[in-house]
């Protein structure tokens, strides 16, 4: 069910962004980049694609592949690079306590830069820095009240800490404003290639059809008597007596508005954009509104109770590297239902029961389940007793209100600007938006240094797709060395 409603808006999706407005997508244009680069064989992308593969290889088995392959043969990690970032917090906690710096060390947000536009980079690189440096360093000093005394925020904190403590408390809700305030521009700056797409489904051409373009009536068909018939199980057969309204903007209305806030960010800054805990904060307002107690049926089970509904964005990137490789979106779909998706379960259990016959998971064999997975248990066991309850009204307001303001002012008076940068800045810890402009500036040097920018942005999918082989291809060594002295050393001879 979840897979069908999320190719039906995942086709609105594609005809919205990709036919109307012709977004760059630069992530998914790496993929088709590779893709059409290994059919065609042009000497000289083939050997950026593979400088990047031999690249990303190097890099991975030492930044990746080191520890991963040491704590299995030696019984110790050996981080030779730090990852995802190198955290810079406590050599700034004096100066700037609270404040969320660091240096990514992942290569793909260093050439994200090189195929994103320099203005979306330049809004993503500012609205971390507002967030992640001076909004945290406003919060400890002015709005303390803000984040529970309980928690200690932010003393001796890494950033992983500061990110978690201050996005569930304040971040997020700011975030949640941000993306509806993404959605209205979308709807009133976008209302005419909005108009176009409806009317270009309303009636597919015979192109559309071919390709395996939906109707609207059958998009719109197919999300709505779904969705409500998810919505039947959950409120009538899962959780009967839960206040039916959350559910169904859970269920029905946030995943369409995500799905274009989203997407258009991904189509955009090649991230999706990503608001977590929007669904614990939903059940716990609601479950206070309605006094439902935190030991009853009511205050348990929805916990458990699956609300998340495919929003499309992963089917529109999908269909967008279809549409350049030419390749129908029958074919592919027929693929990942008829032959992707059985394997991928049937080899999920076999997978499953070769790990598990090893040894129990966790156990020590398996040092990440065994000290993460009681720390993750833990963490929901504070959502399910109501310990932590980070949604804002205040701040939603707020931050949508700024957003629609500047998209508005700055759209009137024709200032450059970029919402959905600034929405992703908003929602990034810092390390990964530095990166990205960094990357950006490297781009801006090289485009006066050789001119010619399409060329140089060509070259960069090709080694960013590099970088991508590279990296498959050495965690696939590291983890076929790792299961392998897992499986031996426990043998009776």
């Amino acid at each position: 069910m979840n897979l069908i409603i999320g190719l039906s808006l995942g086709t609105f999706l594609y005809q919205l962004f990709v036919v109307t407005e012709k977004l760059p997508f630069p992530m998914a244009r790496v993929d088709a980049e590779v893709v059409t680069q290994l059919e065609a064989r042009d000497p000289a992308k083939m050997r950026i694609l593979m400088s990047g593969a031999i690249f990303g290889f190097i890099y991975s088995l030492i930044a990746y592949g080191t520890p991963m392959i040491s704590e299995a043969i030696l019984k110790f990690r050996a981080v030779i690079i730090p990852f995802p970032w190198v955290d810079l917090t406590r050599a700034f906690e004096d100066i700037l306590p609270g404040a969320m710096i660091g240096i990514d060390t992942s290569p793909f947000n260093y050439m994200m830069g090189f195929i994103i536009p320099f203005q979306v980079a330049a809004y993503m690189f500012i609205g971390s820095i507002a967030t992640s440096v001076i909004g945290n360093y406003l919060i400890v000093r002015y709005f303390p009240h803000l984040i529970p005394e309980w928690t200690n925020f932010p003393v001796g904190m890494t950033l992983r800490d500061l990110l978690f403590w201050s996005g569930t408390y304040v971040w997020y809700s700011v975030g949640i404003g941000v993306a509806f305030s993404v959605f209205v521009a979308q709807l009133i700056g976008g209302r005419r290639g909005l108009a176009r797409t409806i009317k270009a489904l309303l009636r597919p051409s015979a192109t559309m059809k071919a390709v395996g373009t939906l109707s609207l009536w059958k998009i719109l068909a197919i999300y709505l008597s779904l969705t409500s018939i998810w919505l039947i199980i959950v409120s009538k057969v899962m959780i009967p007596g839960f206040p039916i309204l959350p559910l169904a903007f859970l269920i029905i209305v946030w995943p369409f508005v995500f799905g274009i806030v989203t997407t258009r960010a991904y189509a955009e800054t090649g991230y999706f954009l990503n608001i977590p805990y929007l669904q614990n904060n939903i059940l716990i307002a609601s479950m206070i509104s309605a006094n439902i107690p935190v030991r009853s049926k009511l205050g348990i089970y929805p916990w458990f109770t699956p609300l998340g509904v495919a929003n499309g964005s992963g089917w529109c990137s999908t269909f967008y590297v279809c549409d350049r490789i030419k390749l129908t979106f029958k074919s592919y779909i027929k693929a990942v239902v008829l032959i992707a998706t059985p394997l991928s379960v049937l080899f999920s259990f076999l997978y499953t029961q070769m790990l598990w016959s090893i040894t129990p998971i966790p156990s020590s064999m398996f040092p990440y389940a065994q000290i993460y997975w009681p720390l993750q248990a833990a963490q929901h066991s504070l959502w399910y007793t109501r310990r932590i309850y980070g949604l804002n009204p205040q701040l939603i307001y707020y931050s949508f209100a700024v957003g629609t303001a500047l998209w508005a002012v700055t759209r009137a008076v024709h200032i450059p600007f970029s919402l959905i940068g600034l929405a992703m800045g908003v929602s990034s810890p810092l390390p990964t938006p530095l990166a990205t402009f960094i990357g950006a500036l490297i781009f801006r040097a090289l485009q006066r240094r050789f001119g010619d920018p399409n060329r140089i942005r060509s070259y960069a999918y090709m080694f960013t797709g590099g970088i991508g082989v590279g990296f498959a291809a050495a965690v696939a060594i590291s983890v076929s060395i790792v299961m392998i002295s897992k499986s031996t050393w426990i043998l009776p001879y």
